[in-house]
């Protein structure tokens, strides 16, 4: 049964990664119907017109102030003066590229981006999974960047008013055009967000807050969460962090141990060892260090091995990682949280993995 998790999620991982450089697959999955794109005509590449009441755009001239009104007399030629001062200030801005570049877009795959004034863009992907929130952006040499935390690349396209070509030196992203839409940034800032796991509720920050027997921890925002847990049942989720452009993969999994495993009279470590053992092979379990979770006393044991047949391409990858297990006395079975990624490490998540585990409440 959990043979079926590597196969699923990670040839998602492969299939999904290597395609989605820019994200010219939407063709792959056509039946997303979320709250987070709720908005948007899957068959079109208009917004939905009946979901947004009253649509407006952020002011697109910063450069705008109110007249002066203290003297009621002024003369022509002042106000001719006036006049050819904010005739260069536009013209200035044509050839500066300074627009206000604020508001939304939709792509050429029915996504949405939301620029906001505040700093923050919001990219809402077709496929959930992908959607990247509170991402900084900025401007410079007429170019607008973005850092997609998820994709693990910044993006950034030359400064247009009504379109943005947006390119990556990264091939987790391939050129896409985003096209302004009259549309307010706070019809989409201020939706609800879902996950595909019912146990998981996705944050504005991006990361996803999981609950597992009555404890929530705070999953980094580089995890994406795959529509693959029909293979999981309710006892097991897991959350991917890949990289295309330095061939590096991570997972976050949460388990409970089955009434089965818990009746079991196995030794910790035995119980640590049949778990990772279903996704990898010659799996070692060194020493562990005494951690605190939410309350209780919980081991972390190191971990590493070799991932089995159902990775794939990707099978026999040495990987290296963690797995905390203690005993929940409140739901009265064992819970394991483990991390594993490349052994290479080209990116590490162990000290963000920790930090999940000390906040967890």
């Amino acid at each position: 049964m959990f043979l079926g998790i590597a196969v699923v999620v990670i040839t998602a991982i492969v299939a999904t990664v290597r395609i989605k450089k820019g994200f010219t697959h939407a063709s792959i999955i056509q039946n997303v119907a979320t709250e987070t794109t709720e908005s948007y005509d899957e068959d079109a590449e208009t917004v939905n017109e009946e979901s947004v009441s009253e649509p407006s755009l952020i002011s697109q001239d910063f450069n705008e102030s109110p007249a002066d009104e203290s003297d009621g007399h002024q003369q022509k030629e002042a106000d001719d003066e006036k006049e050819a001062d904010n005739d260069s200030v536009d013209d200035s801005e044509e050839k500066t590229g300074e627009v206000d570049v604020s508001g939304v877009y939709t792509g050429d795959d029915h996504e949405a981006l939301v620029i906001d004034s505040d700093g923050m863009a919001y990219y809402y992907c077709i496929q959930k999974q992908y959607t990247d929130l509170q991402c900084p952006w900025y401007v410079e040499d007429d170019r607008v960047y973005i850092a997609l935390a998820r994709l693990h690349c910044t993006i950034y396209a030359d400064i247009n008013a009504d379109e943005l070509i947006f390119k990556s030196d990264s091939i987790n992203w391939n050129p896409e055009v985003f096209t302004k839409v009259n549309v307010s940034p706070e019809e989409y800032l201020t939706r609800k967000l879902t996950t595909y796991d019912p146990k998981g509720t996705l944050n504005i920050d991006g990361t996803i807050t999981y609950e597992m027997d009555g404890i929530s921890y705070v999953v980094p925002k580089t995890y994406a969460d795959f529509d693959d847990y029909d293979f999981l049942g309710n006892d097991c989720s897991v959350f991917i962090d890949v990289d295309a452009q330095t061939d590096y993969s991570a997972s976050i999994l949460f388990y409970r141990t089955s009434q089965a495993d818990q009746a079991a009279d196995d030794s910790e470590m035995d119980k640590v060892r049949s778990f990772a053992a279903r996704f990898y092979d010659d799996v070692s379990i060194g020493s562990f260090n005494e951690i605190n979770i939410a309350g209780y006393n919980a081991h972390l044991y190191e971990v590493s091995g070799y991932q089995n047949e159902g990775f794939q391409n990707l099978q026999s990858y040495a990987v290296t990682g963690y797995y905390a297990i203690f005993y929940n006395s409140k739901a009265s079975n064992m819970n394991i949280i483990a991390i594993m990624q490349n052994e290479s490490r080209s990116i590490d998540n162990s000290e963000a993995f920790k930090s999940m585990l000390d906040n967890a409440w």
